[in-house]
């Protein structure tokens, strides 16, 4: 490796080779710009350097994948909204759009950060829809000017200290109503969902109604624990995700299984539903049983039909 490095410089010192990423940490993939206070949150839970997650971000959405394959070695994947410029020109139907969709839907996780200015990208039009908790969004952002729900929801931190300054603003959230199937309200402020989880294939989405990469949660000091509640760390430091192995499909750690759940993606094959399959079962066992005795018995009068139309049902079905 070193020989390598030294040719590489030596014959064009305009060569640069990126370091990996260690295939024994979790990778956080940021998707958006600004400082979230993710790597801040890490350093405060006081985790080891080989349990740390490796915090990677995007510099621009063109070069997010098309393909959800190219997830596959992301632990977490974080939208940001602190500029919603980052998706100007995305629709829902944006292949990079459906790329984080799919991936989703196999069991990815997803936490978005959605500020006040990323509402119209939460719309049914929008980039993000897919992603919010809610079927619909209202026109305009809701401002508190207290946030009870902070205190309530996490331990030993004080309250979100907000005068109404370009430094410290008003908090502004987007209000989602009509919410998706199997949502689940985790924080809640005056009525106004602040933080929802919702399943989604065998993914999970983590919504936050503000992108703490702003004023007034950027200048929090409870930032960090915060975030431990949004990507389900216990107060202990515990991480379910964070300790889970790289590169391993949700609910398989063996190897066979592994190559099983691979093995069972097919592009553009859907998978018969259970309720059909059993209504083509019953059907059969009619036709083969009750079926076939009335035209052996009463249609054609002689039993021995019986060798003929049996085999002829079971070959058809």
């Amino acid at each position: 490796e070193k020989s390598f490095e030294a040719g590489a410089r030596s014959n064009d010192s305009a060569t640069v080779f990126a370091a990996p990423a260690s295939a024994s940490k979790a990778i956080y993939l940021v998707v958006g710009e600004g400082d979230i206070g993710l790597e801040d949150a890490f350093s405060a839970l006081r985790w080891s350097e080989a349990r740390r997650p490796t915090v990677a971000r995007l510099a621009s959405f063109d070069e997010a994948p098309t393909d959800w394959r190219s997830y596959e070695a992301v632990e977490r994947l974080i939208l940001t909204t602190a500029n919603p410029e980052f998706f100007a020109g995305r629709g829902p139907n944006d292949a990079r759009i459906v790329a984080i969709e799919r991936w989703l839907e196999r069991g990815g996780d997803v936490v978005l950060l959605a500020g006040a200015e990323s509402i119209p990208l939460l719309k049914k039009d929008g980039a993000l829809f897919a992603f919010s908790p809610g079927a619909k969004v209202a026109d305009a952002a809701h401002e508190f000017r207290v946030v009870n729900s902070l205190l309530a929801n996490l331990e030993g931190v004080k309250n979100l200290a907000m005068t109404g300054t370009k430094s410290s603003p008003y908090l502004r959230v987007p209000v989602v109503s009509e919410l998706k199937s199997n949502a689940v309200v985790g924080m809640l402020e005056a009525e106004t969902p602040l933080f929802v989880e919702r399943p989604v294939g065998l993914g999970t989405v983590a919504f936050f109604a503000s992108d703490l990469a702003t004023p007034p949660f950027s200048t929090w000091t409870g930032r960090g624990v915060l975030w431990t509640k949004i990507l389900g760390i216990a107060s202990s430091g515990a991480a379910t995700a964070a300790d889970a192995p790289v590169y391993v499909k949700r609910g398989y750690r063996d190897v066979s299984g592994q190559l099983r759940s691979a093995n069972d993606v097919f592009d553009g094959v859907a998978a018969p539903s259970f309720a059909l399959a059993l209504i083509l079962a019953f059907v059969y066992l009619l036709t083969v049983g009750p079926l076939d005795w009335f035209l052996a018995k009463k249609v054609f009068k002689r039993p021995s039909t019986t060798w003929a139309t049996f085999p002829a049902f079971v070959l058809l079905f």
